[in-house]
């Protein structure tokens, strides 16, 4: 346990050192202002910019993409909103021919399903034998008899 209390401890040292080195590195590159400063490598500077300005450029060309899909989308909502009023309005107007009245979309009448078949006729057409004197009988309100 000591063994294992002092490896923790240097590994706790040396990343308090590395953190401090990295500190001081970054400080003596920028200034406050951002300004580089002439002890700090120009090529370390230069790559930065490069690398925020790519990263600058691709996001701009992402938000630009979103923006164009969300105007698309915003236009097709807009045109969907447009028609199913327009239809809408079309229902509501009375028709133009005389007596006749407009014709509407009915839903399709639900089709007819015959009843399902009892567990008894399931049973005895399958030749089970459905009076077994194992299974409790039960009447209408449910008592066993």
């Amino acid at each position: 346990e000591k063994l294992y209390l002092e490896r923790l401890k240097q590994i706790r040292i040396q990343n308090y050192n590395e953190r401090r080195a990295v500190k001081e590195r970054i400080s003596r590159v920028q200034s406050p202002l951002g300004v580089v400063h002439s002890q700090g490598s120009p090529d370390l500077a230069a790559a930065r910019q490069n690398k925020i300005d790519m990263l600058r450029a691709q996001a701009d060309q992402r938000a630009g993409l979103l923006r164009g899909q969300l105007e698309q989308k915003r236009r097709e909502a807009s045109e969907l909103e447009r028609v199913m009023e327009e239809q809408r309005l079309a229902a509501k107007r009375p028709s133009s021919s005389e007596g006749q009245s407009p014709v509407l979309h009915r839903p399709p009448s639900p089709k007819f399903h015959p009843p399902h078949p009892s567990m008894t006729s399931a049973l005895r057409a399958v030749g089970a034998d459905v009076h077994n004197s194992d299974v409790p009988q039960v009447d209408r309100i449910g008592l066993t008899a």
